[in-house]
């Protein structure tokens, strides 16, 4: 183990504890995660990043720089999952599989600061002698547990309780001195920092994860002996095929008919029904796409092992084709009622989320279809299903969501129902665009439908513009207040708009 690799730890930290320390996210994250990724690769000493790796390193520099443009949550929360994967990624040569890779980490972040702490006990860095951390191994674990049944015990026995406290009277008196005279806030940073900063710092072992991951093939051997479970475990493979042929005609019979019904009156004449377009969304949705998933999923269990090189099956194959493009056909209509309902009520968060979600189930069917075409493993289906997945997340650091959202809905606002109450929970970069349209959200309700969409406290005008002018005297105080290490670009044009 390098002597330097504590050292490398502990200065990483104090960067962190610098950068975050009472801050919020913004220029501070690509600054201190280039500084981590640029001293991860010095340390496990990588020759060259493969393409997989190096797919994810972009992607967390990219969605570091859409923090520091538009500070959105979408892209705090992108980041902090291609950061986490990361550290598998460049522990890992050869490694592909963003899942496997997310398996990989939460070891890695448990073991890491356990080997920071290791290093720093360690007198002979060729590990000749190391009984300061055995020593500390062997006291700790019983601590620990004695600790915990003095706890379970005076739950369970008021008397005992009553008895221990007095005994733990000192012990209690030093909890609370520490809490009084520590920065709890510091502290958690700084944990936070050395677990960030350990993980990249420490290469992981091998482990059966990253055995598999790595040796795991993409193409198809056909085993001569196979055990089959579930439905078919003692049927071979001609059985087999006639029970997964009944199966599929059966299920594509049944899907055409609501499919042929959402054609009709979703594609083609539809009418909006007032209360029940919500439910006719959001019920709707959501078990069309249980619905889609789990063909997926019956699909892969059909084509598994030695069927994928039956012959005799030749009807087999093109059922599946058929039932994977009406899945595609219903997920149209799942597109559909999506763009129905944002036409009567605006955009929102989720509703953008629903069309990414859905590209992502578009995508997985494909590479469904080439697997089984193919003859492709489903390893194969999940690295290439989760690399997908994940540049479709990175896609959605590229728009600042919220002011978009506000810009959308106040341009449509004749056309759909504008819900004032909640653009003003949107973050404060959209607090310009609200005071640009304070005549719409000063002026009358405007509800194209029912009027059961209209709720008393959604068209209090004056509570409206109360709320707006708090909001923005708070954001304009508070921004004064920060530090250059929350710096982003967005709240900084928002800040400088609106104090003209």
């Amino acid at each position: 183990m390098k002597p330097t690799l504590p050292l490398a730890t502990i200065a990483l930290t104090v960067i962190y504890s610098f950068l975050f320390y009472g801050q919020l996210s913004g220029i501070n994250i690509i600054l201190f995660e280039t500084v981590l990724i640029v001293t991860s690769l010095f340390f496990i000493e990588r020759k060259k990043i493969g393409m997989y790796a190096g797919i994810i390193l972009c992607g967390t520099l990219i969605s570091a720089l859409f923090i520091m443009l538009y500070g959105s949550l979408v892209a705090k929360w992108v980041n902090a999952v291609s950061l986490f994967i990361l550290a598998s990624f460049l522990s890992y040569d050869s490694l592909r599989s963003p899942l496997h890779a997310f398996l990989l980490s939460v070891i890695q972040f448990i073991n890491a600061p356990f080997f920071f702490i290791r290093s720093l006990f360690v007198k002979d860095i060729n590990g000749n002698s190391k009984k300061a951390f055995r020593y500390f191994k062997i006291i700790l674990l019983p601590i620990l547990i004695i600790v915990l049944f003095m706890f379970m015990y005076s739950i369970g026995n008021s008397r005992f309780s009553k008895e221990l406290s007095g005994v733990l009277e000192p012990l209690q008196k030093f909890i609370n001195w520490f809490f009084d005279h520590i920065d709890f806030e510091m502290f958690c940073v700084m944990l936070c920092g050395v677990l960030i900063s350990s993980a990249f710092i420490y290469k992981a072992t091998q482990n059966n994860i990253s055995v598999k991951s790595i040796d795991a093939p993409d193409t198809m051997q056909r085993r001569m002996k196979t055990a089959y479970k579930l439905w078919f475990k003692n049927m071979d493979l001609k059985k087999e095929s006639l029970a997964a042929t009944f199966l599929l005609v059966a299920l594509n019979i049944l899907i055409f008919f609501p499919n042929l019904l959402d054609i009709k009156f979703i594609w083609i004449s539809y009418e909006w029904s007032g209360e029940e377009l919500k439910n006719f969304v959001h019920a709707g949705t959501f078990v069309l796409i249980v619905a889609i998933l789990f063909s997926i999923f019956i699909t892969l269990h059909f084509y598994k092992g030695n069927i994928n090189f039956y012959s005799k099956g030749r009807y087999l194959r093109p059922l599946v084709y058929l039932w994977l493009f009406q899945n595609v056909i219903m997920l149209i209509s799942v597109i559909i009622r999506n763009v129905r309902y944002i036409q009567h009520f605006n955009l929102a968060h989720l509703r953008i989320g629903l069309f990414y979600f859905l590209l992502a189930v578009v995508l997985l069917i494909v590479f469904t279809y080439l697997k089984i075409r193919n003859k492709r493993t489903t390893h194969y289906l999940i690295r290439t299903t989760g690399m997908s997945t994940y540049i479709i997340m990175i896609l959605l650091c590229v728009v600042d969501w919220d002011v978009f959202i506000a810009s959308y809905n106040f341009a449509h606002a004749g056309k759909a129902y504008l819900h004032r109450e909640w653009l003003l929970t949107l973050s404060d970069k959209t607090l310009p665009v609200l005071d640009a349209n304070k005549e719409l959200l000063a002026g009358p309700c405007i509800i194209n439908g029912p009027s059961q969409y209209e709720k008393p406290n959604e068209c209090d005008s004056v509570l409206f513009m109360k709320k707006l002018e708090v909001r923005k005297s708070d954001f304009i105080k508070d921004y004064r207040q920060r530090g250059w290490q929350s710096w982003n670009y967005a709240d900084s044009k928002a800040y400088h708009e609106l104090i003209k």
